[in-house]
This record gives structure tokens, C-alpha cells and sequence, in this order.
């Protein structure tokens, strides 16, 4: 292949040596050390496919010529020697320098270099394609992968008033932003919600470009719940997300409908099915499904040869080892004592029925959740009886003035620091007292005042519109079980993992690194935790935005160093390729959010550290 040439001085490559390789005369050198081998591959696709564009800044030294500044430009020379595609005797355009002026003249090359705006980037690659270049072809030149050529031809080919905004940086706009708008099925979609969101004021957020776009959160949970080939076999069309995954759909309202009609059906059928009723958690007063309460298994007393038997495998599991009874024979015990105690839990049976019904809503993985024998607050709490008229009691005299402000909030005062001192005596009024503190309305007039302030709280706020006393009452009244599950949900609203601390550096900050984090983590049930954080975790996104030696290390810990050292050899999108492939499924996740309960590779190492 021949390069294409300029009117420079001409080097072999042959002769040709780095500014920071041994025996370099004294003022020569590669200023940059850090970066050297970024890019190299798409750097030598662009030389490959256009020429050098800039010659070499060289210093002759004993028939050798040194390099000032052109290093990266030198190394991507040399690989595609080393592939054949251009000779070892290839002459290069080159400068020559004295030493003394060297170091100043590759420095200067890389302070004056001005960086080109990604706007203009991508809409140069978008506008090769609109030249007749085809992915493949833009893909070869510049030595990337073809999904990111598709993937830097969609921003390219975002409005331009959309492009004209991120140069500018007006309304907040900026490449995931750009992103977020790829999602559009034509530019006449994104000129329509962009000039919407203009209008509004303020900066431009992903979220809601996303949700304009019908490819919110919420649409990406219904299409997990519908499924993607029900969508389609009823009209739908999806429009792939090339950056993440909350692809837009084109029809959010028959989306919505066929999630209706999933969970309705459910409903219908339990209805069927003898139960008093049956309701969707969205037909219900607000935390219903939580706070009403749940009939549940009841313990019978054991019959006396039951006792007998129970307190008999108990004496000799709990007696002093002797060596008579082996490890099998307590462990046979052990279980026969769990099967009596089970056989004792009497479960909710048909007749419950009568008097109990059924909350359907939608689980965290997609699919329908039913909550069985689940009391309404009337049937819970049936009224009593009126035992009769009340006794003819005079009223009492009105005194002719009532206390004082001042007097009315001393005694106040005195009754706060009573029930204050009081509360550690009654856990249960404690725990509804916050639960109803944490979601009332107007929380500011209610006689415990919390807030609330984690990731998303304010718009689990707007939910809230009941009082503190209908609340407390309700907690109140709950099961155990149903008032921790309470817990669970009103305290999520306060939880935010993100680092505030001035000044911390990227993994400084990280979750992994806070013991308080690591404590509240380590509470958690592992298996469960992992589920959630696994549907979190965003793979593509991580891998993609990671340095190459992190991704590499990933599969290492992984897949072995085998598999890393094989991966080494290849372009990042490849590299990210297989630990998308090979990594995600193993359960892996990074360091910096791994916890006591992660079980993933690298969990005996972490362990070890923490040791």
C-alpha cells in the first residue's frame, strides 16, 4: 500500500527511533508519558487510509533520526509495518531539529493542539456516510468497530439545532444528552421534544427526553412485564437503544394497555376462584398492600405424644458429646423436630376465604405478585357494639379564658421530653410513630417531623396524602411482619450511596470503600441483594466507559488470565465484546460496589484484603 506523500524531507522507517528510547542525544525526548499507547489502532487505520498528515519533528543523531514530537504517529507507522501493509523502507515525511530547541518544539505540539468538538466529530463521520461510505468501510478507515461507527452516526445524524445547542452548551445539553435523543423514530420527533423541553426553561435532563420519547423507566418495566414478543405480535415496533437499555417504543399507550390487560386477567381469575374480592394494588388506598393486615399460619398446641416426642430429640441434640450419637443421627433428629414443628403451623385454609381477600400488583422481575388473605381495616376491626345511650351528664361550665400561648407551650414542651424519654419502653409505637412521620401529609404539622431525602425521594413524595394519625393507627395495627416490610419501603426512600465527600477521587467515593455502606449492605440477604444489583448493574455502559486494564482485569478475575492475556491482543470494542459475553453471566461486578454478601469472582480475594 502506498501512503500519500507531502513536500517534507524523507526518512526510512528503518532509521527512525522514539524520543524516549535509550541512546537519544541530550534535549530529546517524548514529552508525553501518559497516553502513549492510546488510540494506536485508529490511529493507524487513519494513516492507512489518508496518509500522514502531519510529518515528524525528528533530531539526527548518529545516522539515526529521533523523534521530538510524532511519537504516537511513529508507533502506529511501525504497526503497520509490522502488518505488512507498508515497508520497513518506507520513507517518511519528516522535520528536523537541533537538540536544544527539541524538548520546546514537542511540547509546543501538544500544548498548541486544539481538541475538535465531538458535535463536529460525529456529524464529519455522519456526513462521510451520507457520501455513499458504508459503516464497514468508515469502520476500516478509522480502525473502530462497526457498532461504534452506528453508534457515532446516530449522533452525527441528530437535528441540528440539537448540535448547534451542545456546541453551545445551551440548556445543559451534552452527549448523553445527544444520546437520549437517538431514541426519536426521525429528526422531526427530536426537533418536536426538544423545542418543548426548550420552552420549559432550565437545562435539558436525560430522563425526561426519554420519557418524551416513550423510553422512560417506566416503559422499560412494562416491556419487561409484557414481554418484547407480545409487543410486537400486537403492532408494537421497539427502536433499539444504542447506548444503554430503555429502548422507545412507538406505541407507549398499547404498551400500557397490554400490562393492564395481563394483571386485569390475573385479577379476574383469582375472582374466580372464591375469594370475598380482589384488587389491583393500584385500586387501592396508597401502601394498602403493606399496611392492611394478612392472616397468617397459627401454632397449634402439640398433642401429648407430639410433646413427648419434641422434648425427647431436644434432650439429646442439646446433651454433652460423648461419642454415642454420631453427626447423621443429630442431623436425622434435627429434622424430624422442624417436620413436628411445621405440622404444627396451621395454614390460612378455604373457609378464610369468606372473610379475606387478594391484592395483584407487579413484582420487581416482572411478574404478577399476589398477597393472599389479606384483611380489609373493616373487617380487621369490626366496630363494637353500642352499649347504650351515654349517661345524662351535665356539661360543664366553659372557663372564661383559656391558657396562655406561653403556659400552652410549656406544658407541650414538658409532654415532648415525657413521651421522648418514654419511647425506648415501647418499640412498636416508636416504629409506627416513624413510619408515619417518614409518609404523612403536611409532615412539617405532624408531632414527629423526619425527612426523608434519598435518591428519587421527591417524587415519592407527591404519593404521600394521608395524615399522621391514619397512618399511625394503621402501622399500628399491623403484623410484625407487614410493619417491618413497611420499614423496608419507607426507609428505602431515605437511601443514597453516592459519595458526597469534597474532593474524592474516583474510587475514593465508591460504596465498597464506606464501612457504613459496606454495614448496611452486609444486613441485607445476599442472594436477594445480588438479584437487584445484578438487574441494576449497567454492563455495556461500565464496560465501555472503564480503561482497558480495568475491563482486562475483569476478565481475569473472571474468566482466568488465560482468557485475559488472549483479549489483550484485541481492539476495545472486541474487549468489550466478550466481557459483556463471558464476564456478566459469571455474576461479576465491579470492586468498587461489591459488599460482605458478594459471592461473585474475586470474592475470596476481597475477603482476603478486608482481612
Amino acid at each position: 500500500m502506498t501512503l500519500i506523500k507531502n513536500s517534507f524531507p524523507l526518512t526510512p522507517l528503518s532509521r527512525l527511533r522514539h524520543g524516549h528510547d535509550e541512546g537519544a542525544p541530550a534535549g530529546v525526548c517524548n514529552v508525553r508519558i501518559a497516553g502513549r499507547e492510546n488510540g494506536l489502532d485508529e490511529l493507524a487505520a487513519s494513516i492507512a487510509s489518508v496518509g500522514l498528515l502531519q510529518p515528524l519533528v525528528v533530531v539526527r543523531h548518529e545516522g539515526l533520526s529521533y523523534v521530538a514530537d510524532g511519537n504516537r504517529r511513529l508507533a502506529a507507522l511501525m504497526r503497520l509495518a509490522a502488518a505488512g501493509t507498508i515497508s520497513t523502507e518506507h520513507e517518511i515525511d519528516v522535520v528536523e531539529r537541533d537538540a536544544a530547541t527539541a524538548r520546546e518544539a514537542g511540547l509546543a505540539a501538544n500544548l498548541t493542539q486544539s481538541t475538535m468538538h465531538e458535535a463536529d466529530q460525529m456529524l464529519g463521520f455522519a456526513e462521510l456516510a451520507a457520501g455513499g461510505l458504508k459503516p464497514k468501510e468508515i469502520a476500516g478507515r478509522f480502525g473502530v468497530s462497526v457498532p461504534h461507527v452506528k453508534k457515532l452516526l446516530a449522533l452525527g445524524s441528530v437535528a441540528p439545532c440539537i448540535l448547534d445547542a451542545w456546541r453551545a452548551g445551551k440548556h445543559g445539553v451534552n452527549i448523553e444528552t445527544v444520546k437520549s435523543f437517538t431514541l426519536a423514530p426521525s429528526v422531526a420527533e427530536q426537533e418536536r421534544v426538544y423545542g418543548k423541553l426548550a420552552k420549559e426553561g432550565g437545562s435539558m435532563y436525560c430522563h425526561q427526553i426519554r420519557e418524551e420519547l416513550g423510553a422512560g423507566h417506566s416503559t422499560a418495566t412494562m416491556l419487561k412485564r409484557v414481554g418484547l414478543d407480545a409487543f410486537k405480535a400486537a403492532g408494537g415496533h421497539v427502536i433499539k437503544d444504542l447506548f444503554g437499555d430503555q429502548s422507545a417504543v412507538s406505541d407507549p399507550a398499547l404498551l400500557k394497555r397490554l400490562a393492564d390487560e395481563r394483571l386485569i386477567a390475573r385479577r379476574d381469575e383469582l375472582r374466580a376462584d372464591g375469594w370475598v374480592w380482589v384488587e389491583l394494588e393500584s385500586d387501592l388506598p396508597f401502601e394498602a398492600r403493606y399496611s392492611w393486615s394478612t392472616l397468617h399460619a397459627e401454632r397449634r398446641e402439640p398433642t401429648a405424644a407430639e410433646a413427648a416426642r419434641l422434648r425427647e430429640i431436644e434432650a439429646i441434640v442439646e446433651a454433652d458429646d460423648d461419642g454415642s450419637v454420631s453427626d447423621e443421627m443429630v442431623q436425622a433428629l434435627t429434622d424430624e423436630h422442624r417436620t413436628i414443628e411445621a405440622s404444627l403451623m396451621g395454614k390460612p385454609g378455604p373457609e378464610d376465604r369468606a372473610r379475606t381477600g387478594c391484592v395483584v400488583s407487579w413484582n420487581w422481575d416482572g411478574e404478577i405478585s399476589v398477597k393472599e388473605y389479606v384483611l380489609r381495616p373493616e373487617d380487621a376491626k369490626p366496630v363494637p357494639a353500642n352499649a347504650g345511650p351515654a349517661p345524662d351528664v351535665a356539661p360543664a361550665e366553659p372557663e372564661a379564658k383559656g391558657l396562655s400561648s406561653a403556659l400552652l407551650d410549656r406544658l407541650s414542651t414538658q409532654m415532648t421530653e415525657a413521651v421522648r424519654d418514654a419511647l425506648d419502653t415501647a418499640p412498636r409505637a416508636a416504629l409506627a410513630g416513624l413510619l408515619a412521620g417518614a409518609t404523612c401529609k403536611n409532615p412539617w404539622s405532624a408531632p414527629v417531623r423526619l425527612r426523608l431525602e434519598g435518591l428519587g425521594h421527591e417524587n415519592a413524595r407527591v404519593a404521600d396524602n394521608e395524615t399522621f394519625e391514619v397512618l399511625f393507627n394503621r402501622y399500628l395495627s399491623m403484623s410484625d411482619e407487614d410493619l417491618f416490610a413497611s420499614l423496608g419501603r419507607v426507609l428505602a426512600r431515605g437511601v443514597d450511596l453516592r459519595s458526597r465527600t469534597p474532593g474524592a477521587g474516583t474510587n475514593a467515593g465508591a460504596p465498597a470503600n464506606s464501612p457504613a455502606i459496606q454495614g448496611l449492605a452486609g444486613a441485607i440477604d445476599a442472594d436477594t441483594l445480588a438479584a437487584r444489583l445484578a438487574e441494576r448493574f449497567d454492563a455495556q455502559d461500565f464496560f465501555s466507559s472503564a480503561p482497558k486494564a480495568v475491563t482486562l482485569a475483569a476478565i481475569a478475575e473472571a474468566c482466568g488470565a488465560e482468557a485475559s492475556a488472549r483479549a489483550g491482543k484485541l481492539k476495545k470494542a472486541e474487549i468489550v465484546a466478550i466481557a459483556l459475553a463471558e464476564v456478566v453471566p459469571t455474576g461479576w461486578l465491579p470492586r468498587e460496589i461489591r459488599w460482605p454478601g458478594y459471592a461473585g469472582p474475586g470474592a475470596e480475594q476481597a475477603l482476603a484484603e478486608a482481612a
